[in-house]
């Protein structure tokens, strides 16, 4: 597998650069790695590129959190995907068991 990938790298206020970076390690036993075959740029991107920001982002941060990709590596613990599977990510962590989620409102 390769060791580097390109990213765009958001450096601070009104700067983004596309720089090699490591390809990220799986950490835990439930995570999945995937290659991104397309990325788009959404409205938080742009409020983090804004001068000012509208959107406060920490240096260093990659940015592209709505994507397509294929699963290359997938952890002990995972379930329901395997390595080669192609997945859209939901970039939204939500807990499924509150008041808003059961009601099919997670973003609340």
């Amino acid at each position: 597998m390769k060791k580097m990938m390109k990213a765009a790298v958001f450096e601070g206020e009104g700067k983004l650069a596309i720089k090699e970076v490591n390809v990220p390690e799986l950490k835990k036993p439930d995570e999945v790695l995937l290659e991104v075959e397309v990325c788009s740029i959404c409205g938080t991107d742009v409020h983090i590129m804004a001068v000012p920001p509208g959107y406060i982002a920490t240096p260093n941060t990659i940015l592209g959190h709505e994507l397509v990709g294929k699963v290359v590596k997938v952890g002990d613990q995972v379930s329901g995907l395997k390595v080669g599977d192609r997945v859209v990510a939901n970039p939204n962590d939500y807990c499924g068991k509150c008041q808003y989620c059961l009601a099919n409102l997670p973003n609340q």
